[in-house]
């Protein structure tokens, strides 16, 4: 395959990925049974995949592994919940926009628990990041809980920056199938757990909610993170990052076409700064690793 059309492969995957916010509009269930039926379909596909064609790499995970890719999972189905909340309370762009600043939150784990240093520019990048976040929080003060809902969609971004780290960890020793069917399995039961605390009963929610649970694991999570997964295999990771920033332009124009929503004025000048501030951090951080592996 040439690397046109696997670039071309990557930004399809950034759209399946948009169209997570259109199913949860769709829906009317409870985030926690949405989570759930995402991540139980997306487990009904990549476990027996594992289990026939991994299965020594499942066997050979030693214990911390084990543990590590567990609370992962817990993790990931937690992003998720904060995520699905936040797309209830405000529009598309604010939603999309907020959950796609984890490189933020990596970062500042990797200097607050890692101890590693970043450069001025950096800093700066992120401080105008956080202006643009401000202004996505100014124009969702007119939205009845808007402010919870961006709260939520930061909280989404910050589980998913750890789960981002323990992946990157946990993959130096295990294969990333075996790696995932854990991941999925630990987030579905996590996911089933908060349910059963609702109220199990919402399980019974109805085809359509079925369907869409089923829409976020084809769509979203095998047809979008799974083709992330496999770029980063021949794309640098700058590209692929990059690419997942067309996923708040796609969700916001999806959401203007199907529920007729609008960003306000300081939502849509609020993203543009975020978005910005995204690309110019991954593309900086992208730069660093590479000259670092140079050296080596």
């Amino acid at each position: 395959m040439e690397a046109a059309q696997r670039r071309m492969l990557i930004v399809a995957a950034s759209l399946m990925v948009s169209f997570s916010a259109i199913f949860v509009r769709w829906s009317d269930a409870p985030s926690a049974v949405l989570a759930f039926y995402r991540m139980l379909f997306a487990s009904l596909v990549i476990v027996p995949i594992a289990l026939i064609r991994y299965r020594k790499d499942l066997l050979a995970m030693g214990r911390e592994d084990l543990v590590l890719s567990a609370i992962s999972g817990i993790l990931f189905a937690l992003h998720f919940l904060a995520y699905f909340e936040s797309l209830g309370l405000v529009s598309i762009a604010s939603s999309t926009v907020l959950a796609d600043t984890a490189v933020f939150f990596v970062a500042a784990i990797m200097v607050l628990v890692f101890k590693e240093r970043i450069s001025r520019r950096n800093w700066i990048v992120m401080m105008i990041t956080f202006g643009g976040c401000t202004l996505i929080a100014c124009g969702d003060c007119a939205v009845e809980f808007g402010i919870l809902g961006d709260a939520l969609a930061l909280a989404s971004s910050a589980m998913f920056s750890v789960y981002a780290i323990i992946g990157r960890k946990v993959r130096r020793n295990v294969s990333t199938v075996a790696y995932t069917s854990v991941v999925y399995v630990s987030a579905a039961l996590t996911a089933l757990v908060c349910v059963c605390v609702e109220d199990a009963s919402s399980l019974d929610c109805g085809y359509r909610n079925i369907l869409c649970g089923l829409g976020l694991a084809v769509f979203c999570t095998l047809l979008g993170h799974t083709v992330y997964n496999w770029g980063l295999r021949y794309e640098s990771p700058a590209f692929v990052a990059i690419t997942t920033l067309l996923e708040p332009v796609f969700g916001s124009v999806l959401g203007l076409f199907i529920f007729a929503e609008v960003p306000g004025i300081l939502v849509i000048l609020g993203s543009a700064v975020v978005l910005a501030g995204v690309y110019l951090f991954s593309a900086a951080d992208s730069h660093r690793h590479h000259a670092h592996g140079n050296k080596v």
